[in-house]
């Protein structure tokens, strides 16, 4: 028995990461929308003086210790420059060192300089850092005589790299909730206020409804972002599915109360379903229906 399961585990494991035929597509797409999401995300920055007047004072310094390095106004306003860019021509398919340096250090040091802003002041779009890393450090490959991308394993584990870095962030945010409202944020109410004072028209609405009603939304998204993990690893074959099921997820969200995490959900098609499969999607979908 215990024998089966470790083939079970090792068969699993070559699954992921070395045995994904549409690696390298999926590769090709994952640049083309981690540069998009890059150049939007350096786009939606705050201008360099606002960032400048809201900026804490520097700490009274002590005795022996080093100054805190920060980023000038010009300098900020440069790197964005610089990082848009270098982005662009990155994303365009120019995979030159210098190309590839400048869009990593510039887009890593804008990030930087508006976190550091203000103490209080987090990123939640650092994934796109790492994936912009990781894609960089994964060379282009060749084609077939068909015209399809040749996969390698090296694709297949730099996906494999993306697709459990994005299930991560659904674990995290899900431990964010517990360690910030305990397990009392599955009775609803967080999710009724966050909708009566943040949500549209439909989330207000919502947000009358009983508490049991607000009670299993908050905990179906409560064990939908601690279990996307599990759920990728045991359900590997139906992996697309996820991957529109995360869209689905952040569709609603972005409905009833006009969150949008668009730096996160964006990925799913590409890491979980990839092109070749979404071309056939629609004839699946027909299939489906005139099985019902």
């Amino acid at each position: 028995m215990r024998s089966s399961r470790f083939r079970g585990a090792g068969r699993l494991l070559r699954q992921i990461f070395v045995e994904q035929p549409q690696a390298s597509s999926q590769l090709s797409l994952a640049r083309i929308v981690t540069a998009l999401s890059a150049l939007e995300t350096v786009r939606q920055m705050p201008p360099g003086r606002v960032v400048e007047q809201l900026r804490e004072p520097e700490p009274e310094q002590r005795a022996g210790s080093r100054p805190r390095l920060r980023m000038s106004r010009r300098g900020y306003e440069t790197s964005r420059v610089v990082a848009a860019v270098s982005l662009a021509l990155w994303g365009a398919g120019v995979r030159s060192l210098p190309v590839t340096a400048c869009a990593n250090i510039s887009f890593g040091l804008a990030q930087k300089h508006v976190v550091d802003f203000h103490k209080k002041a987090w990123n939640y779009n650092s994934h796109l850092n790492a994936f912009l890393a990781l894609l960089s450090a994964v060379g282009e490959k060749g084609r077939r005589p068909d015209g399809t991308q040749a996969a390698s394993t090296a694709d297949s584990a730099a996906l494999a790299v993306l697709q459990l870095y994005y299930a991560t962030m659904y674990f995290q945010s899900g431990l964010a909730k517990l360690r910030v409202g305990g397990p009392g944020w599955a009775d609803g109410r967080t999710l009724r206020a966050g909708m009566a004072e943040h949500g549209n028209a439909i989330g207000r609405r919502i947000s009358r409804a009983p508490q049991p009603v607000l009670a299993a939304c908050a905990s179906g998204a409560l064990a939908f972002e601690l279990l996307f993990p599990l759920a990728l690893l045991l359900l590997w074959d139906k992996k697309a599915v996820l991957g529109l099921t995360s869209v689905g997820f952040h569709g609603v969200i972005k409905a009833t109360m006009g969150i949008s995490f668009w730096h996160h959900s964006v990925f799913a098609l590409p890491l979980f379903a990839g092109p070749e499969t979404l071309r056939r999607l629609p004839e699946g979908l027909r299939k489906h229906l005139r099985a019902l």
